[in-house]
């Protein structure tokens, strides 16, 4: 589930990680901002009481009386509300002096003892601004407090003070829009670094499939941090160890195979010289699988090899092209498909691995069933058997080079266990892969699945 909801690419699963980061802190502080449920006298003796308070006096200190009103108006809500009267908020319900708050405000205010008189009271909706308040942020009545603070000779400046409770007020709206934008500074920053470092790993991901695909040195550019070019480095290197390795492999391999045959050639010609026809014969028997095996082993290594230039071509005339060879050989192939599919591949290394299946499955069955399907994102080429089959612990067995399993494929209409090694690594080569399966009820059904486009 996980895995379907992260984004694929490493740019946008860190870019996901920065937001979702960010979205967890935003949640964590409003967490920790609706828990915090102050007391009407901590929200007294608050340092937020203390700003708004500072900040209008002085205003309303150089304002005529209608000019203050309109003021308090506009900047009365909810959550703070003001009034002025020429004597200090006197409540008709419950109203209960609190001289230390008020000495406390004084003190902070650099005020006159005396200036300032605070009241425990009981709140309704029809005090202050509480009427713009929804039903919802508040519950009425509640134990409140009324800061009054002569402002001037006959005029007081009374502030309410209620219990802290959860709500976006102008400052944290404030707060999220200017985090927000920090956020987006900071995350474009962060992109043009990921980005900068994503570059040497998007060519290096391209230039390991090409390697994979094509088996040619694609050198790349040492560049990005040092992590990375030492990990470039180290595969621009593996490329031509590899690539040394392989021609090595093969020119040996060729050598030996050109080499061996001027022997063999004077072996044969001096078993064909032995009077005794059973040992003449047997002789000339090893000399021939000798032969087999060293052109066996280079039909393996042509298999492998990645040099043959990919071409479009018609997959399905491809197919039915071997079969009809095969065919008019004498034996047994069923193959039916009418649409054309067209394919970019190596033509000659297909042809050769779709080859030996039938070839395999001829020797061992008798007769074939070719089929090709399409499946989703690529084209599947099944060819069926009613042989023996391959039981499925000797899967992998059968895969490796030379390797030959049953009694019935160890037989003279054996070969020598490089036809599925050949056809598994044409399949590679082309981004694709060989599976092995039971037929049913008996044989074995082996499909090369290869991708489209």
């Amino acid at each position: 589930m996980l895995k379907r909801i992260l984004p694929k690419t490493t740019t946008s699963q860190m870019m996901a990680l920065l937001c979702v980061s960010y979205i967890l802190l935003l949640a964590v502080l409003t967490l920790f901002e609706y828990l915090e449920n102050n007391s009407v006298t901590d929200m007294a003796l608050s340092e937020s009481t203390y700003n708004r308070i500072s900040r209008i006096t002085p205003i309303l200190m150089n304002m005529q009386d209608e000019e203050a009103s309109s003021y308090l108006s506009q900047i009365s809500h909810c959550h703070e509300g003001y009034t002025l009267t020429t004597l200090p908020f006197v409540s008709m319900r419950q109203s209960t002096p609190a001289p230390s708050i008020a000495t406390a405000i004084s003190n902070s205010l650099a005020t006159e003892i005396g200036s300032v008189r605070a009241s425990f009271v009981s709140m309704t909706q029809s005090d202050f601004d509480y009427s713009e308040c929804d039903s919802a942020e508040m519950r009425f009545p509640f134990d409140g407090m009324v800061l009054s603070l002569r402002i001037a000779q006959d005029t007081w400046l009374n502030a309410e003070i209620h219990p802290h409770e959860w709500h976006l007020t102008p400052q944290l709206a404030d707060w999220f829009l200017r985090s927000s934008i920090a956020f987006l500074i900071v995350g474009a920053v962060a992109l043009l670094f990921i980005r900068r470092m994503h570059q040497p790993l998007k060519k290096l991901t391209e230039a390991t499939k090409t390697f994979a695909s094509e088996l040619k040195v694609a050198e790349i550019e040492e560049s990005g941090p040092s992590d990375i070019k030492d990990t470039i480095a180290t595969f621009n290197s593996m490329q031509r160890q590899v690539i040394e390795g392989m021609e090595r492999r093969g020119n040996t391999l060729a050598a030996i195979s050109h080499d061996i045959r001027s022997p063999l050639t004077a072996l044969r010609i001096k078993a064909e010289l032995i009077d005794d026809v059973g040992v003449r014969d047997d002789l000339i028997s090893s000399i021939e699988e000798m032969e087999n095996i060293t052109s066996s082993a280079l039909d393996f290594l042509r298999g492998e090899s990645r040099n043959e230039q990919r071409k479009q071509i018609d997959l399905r005339a491809l197919v039915e092209s071997e079969c009809v060879e095969f065919r008019d050989k004498g034996a047994k192939v069923d193959f039916y498909f009418q649409e054309s599919i067209h394919f970019n591949c190596r033509p000659y290394a297909l042809a050769r691995a779709v080859s030996n299946l039938i070839d395999n499955a001829v020797k061992y069955a008798g007769s074939v069933y070719v089929n090709i399907s399409e499946v989703e994102g690529g084209v599947e080429i099944s060819v069926r058997d009613t042989g023996p089959g391959i039981s499925l612990g000797k899967v992998d067995a059968a895969l490796e080079p030379f390797g030959r399993l049953s009694a019935a494929r160890e037989s003279n209409a054996g070969g020598f266990g490089l036809g599925l090694a050949i056809v598994e690594s044409v399949a590679k080569g082309h981004d694709g892969y060989l599976r092995l399966e039971q037929n049913s009820p008996f044989g074995l059904v082996a499909t090369i699945h290869l991708k489209l486009g």
